[in-house]
């Protein structure tokens, strides 16, 4: 690179940048290939999981202006440098760069989130894999709906609403049964034999395994999960600063495994940012609220009852990343302090998902 120099009448010098040296060609930069090992799931049998992350860019530069090779009287230069010796830089009067506005998630976003958690614990089977929990009871389907939940019910009830026919052929006689057990309405009542049999016993394996071939009954199953476990979810994520399709798998995970509650519960707990009395105190002060009631009846999803539990913690810390005033952990840290948290099999999971290539990492919204 050259400059000329030139004083001024003020006595200053001002250094001049010309067209730098420049080459043709082409810069290639390697590849690298990550692998990670999907735990076992509830039936048993390890699925290596790979998780290529391939990095490749080629920089080119251009042949330099005739006159760095030739000799030839050169234009006037495009930018200039005041002389300085002090020490230091100036400002940049460059802005950053605005992000670009979230994506709202529509069913098919969704169901891609639930695809990628689903399958350390599904695996090829998907809607037909039956496992057994101690007590949890017969965890079915897609992601292992357990049968001590709500969950398995629920599907089971929309799998005759979709196609009735076809449920009373898989489900026989004791089809009614079926329902009144798995809706009942504590954990104790819906582990309960049905027809004499516990359901991850014969015949009843069987049973949910056909039913889990039937189209009908694994679009039950998708809405199932997207309605009653991932929405429910989705407002106090996001809020809690997990605002990404990868954060949403890591959270969904914790959902899918630990219960709607659970889960919100957990991601609180291993990830959310108030953790003392002091900190809750300042960030509803900075809020303009006086107490946690207050806050909470200027939300309407959250509950009315003055404490200060895992959803009201995740609303607050929303509260403050919109306001803007204070720094707050990005969707990237979230994550990270999630796998940390985790451990066994569950953390193995979550190092899936932070690693997976199908999930994007650019900002999503409700």
């Amino acid at each position: 690179m050259s400059a000329t120099v030139s004083e001024n009448g003020k006595g200053q010098v001002r250094l001049s940048a010309s067209p730098p040296d420049a080459f043709s060609g082409t810069v290639k930069v390697g590849s690298t290939v990550r692998w990670s090992a999907a735990p076992r799931d509830f039936a048993g049998g390890a699925r290596p999981v790979a998780s290529a992350a391939t990095l490749g860019a080629g920089l080119r530069f251009s042949t330099p202006p005739a006159d760095v090779s030739t000799g030839a009287t050169r234009a006037a230069p495009a930018t200039s440098l005041e002389w300085s010796d002090e020490l230091g830089a100036e400002p940049s009067a460059e802005r950053p760069a605005a992000a670009p506005p979230a994506r709202a998630l529509d069913n098919q976003a969704i169901y891609r989130i639930v695809r990628e958690v689903a399958y350390p614990l599904s695996g090829d089977e998907l809607y037909s894999a039956v496992a057994a929990d101690e007590q949890l009871g017969l965890l079915y389907g897609l992601v292992l709906f357990p049968q001590a939940s709500a969950h398995l019910g629920s599907v089971l009830r929309l799998m005759r609403s979709r196609a009735e026919a076809a449920f009373l052929d898989v489900f026989g006689a004791a089809a009614d049964e079926l329902l009144a057990v798995t809706g009942a309405p504590t954990a104790t009542a819906r582990l309960a034999p049905v027809h004499g049999q516990l359901l991850w016993k014969a015949p009843w394996l069987a049973r949910f395994r056909r039913a889990g071939q039937v189209p009908a009954f694994q679009a039950a199953q998708n809405e199932e999960a997207i309605e009653h476990q991932f929405r429910p979810l989705l407002g106090p994520a996001l809020a809690l600063g997990l605002t990404t399709e990868r954060a949403l798998a890591v959270a969904y995970d914790a959902v899918a495994t630990r219960g709607v509650g659970g889960g919100i519960r957990w991601l609180v707990e291993a990830a959310g940012p108030l953790r003392t009395q002091q900190q809750r105190t300042h960030a509803l002060s900075s809020l303009g609220f006086a107490d946690v009631a207050s806050f909470q009846a200027s939300v309407d999803w959250l509950p009315k009852d003055g404490v200060f539990g895992p959803v009201t913690h995740a609303a607050l810390v929303g509260a403050l990343r919109r306001q803007g005033d204070l720094p707050l952990p990005t969707p990237g840290d979230l994550v990270a302090r999630l796998v940390d948290a985790a451990d066994g099999d569950a953390r193995g999971r979550l190092e899936r998902l932070r690693d997976s290539d199908t999930l994007g990492d650019t900002a999503v919204s409700a």
